[in-house]
């Protein structure tokens, strides 16, 4: 007889945990919005120290990917190499337009394409979308050519979910500036640059899914390719993660701002600016270890109340 209560309360426990797990489910794919925006902006970035060497590289990347309804990813890459001192075409064009631009990335199920180098948020859209885009408007950051106005960039990342049509997206915006450099020991590398910075993790929707939002800038030196020191810009360095319930923004207006990076050895460096900004909204399940937990204890509860009736 204990035989049959037992196996009836086990069937009883897994069947109440299915429930729950199931449950669960449905609350993810429920019509819900959830939203994250990682927007930065620098202009004047002017660079103090030693003259750079032959080589300068600018990388760009753009990434956009949804989960869950149409294409799966996509993305693209603008890669710059030139010289300050010689390639006056390139310098020319910097200072009406720009040199590296990647192409807008833009994957929705339904909301429309912002234009190039638009840099408008979408904000919560009546479909689910992940943004992306990027361009360095000037690269005169080199004081010994002259230059009167610095360096410029914008760089925006944005992902929302509305509805159950999709499990989740991502929006990522990247940019390298490499500089060759002979540092001597001791010897330091500034720059100062006028900087905004916009951000947004909104999950305040119960029903919605997680929105997390990155943004950083760092400096860095490069020794035989292996990274010896790295600076944070403190400002631009920061990370939003809303979990379901929850809304989180910070930001501010342009304001001036300056780092710098010494070198600890004497060396041919590779002097690095690295920005970042990232988005990400998801459906963030429970662990499995959770899911068991919670089946052991609804079990737990159906013995219990068993023992109680049959007691009685």
């Amino acid at each position: 007889m204990d035989k049959l209560i037992f196996k009836s309360t086990l069937r009883q426990g897994l069947l109440a945990g299915a429930a729950i797990v199931c449950m669960m489910g449905v609350a993810q794919q429920a019509d819900a919005a959830s939203y994250a925006l990682s927007q930065m902006t620098v202009s004047n970035l002017l660079f103090t120290g030693p003259t750079f060497g032959p080589s300068v590289v600018f990388t760009s990347r753009t990434d956009a990917t949804l989960f869950g309804s149409g294409p799966a990813s996509s993305s693209s890459t603008s890669l710059v190499t030139y010289e300050f001192a010689t390639n006056a075409a390139c310098n020319a064009a910097a200072a009406t337009g720009g040199c590296v631009d990647p192409l807008v990335r833009f994957i929705s199920n339904g909301a429309p394409a912002p234009a190039e180098n638009a840099f408008a948020p979408q904000t919560k859209a009546a479909a689910s979308f992940g943004y992306a885009d990027a361009i360095v408007t000037s690269t005169k950051i080199n004081i010994a050519n002259g230059a009167t106005s610095g360096g410029a960039f914008k760089q925006i990342a944005e992902a929302a979910v509305n509805g159950g049509n999709a499990t989740g997206q991502a929006g990522t915006s990247r940019q390298d500036w490499d500089f060759s450099i002979n540092l001597t020991s001791g010897q330091t590398v500034s720059i100062d640059f006028d900087e905004a910075l916009s951000m947004i993790a909104d999950a305040s929707d119960p029903n919605g899914l997680n929105a997390q939002a990155t943004s950083s800038m760092q400096l860095q030196l490069l020794l035989n390719g292996q990274v010896v020191k790295t600076v944070d810009m403190t400002d631009l360095t920061t990370g939003l993660s809303a979990l379901k319930g929850q809304s989180f923004s910070t930001g501010f207006g342009t304001k001036h701002t300056s780092g710098s990076i010494t070198a600890a050895v004497a060396g041919d460096y590779l002097f690095r600016i690295t920005s970042l900004s990232s988005t990400d909204v998801n459906a963030a399940a429970p662990e499995p270890a959770t899911l068991s937990l919670m089946g052991l204890g609804l079990l737990g509860l159906g013995y219990a109340s068993r023992r109680r009736r049959k007691t009685a």
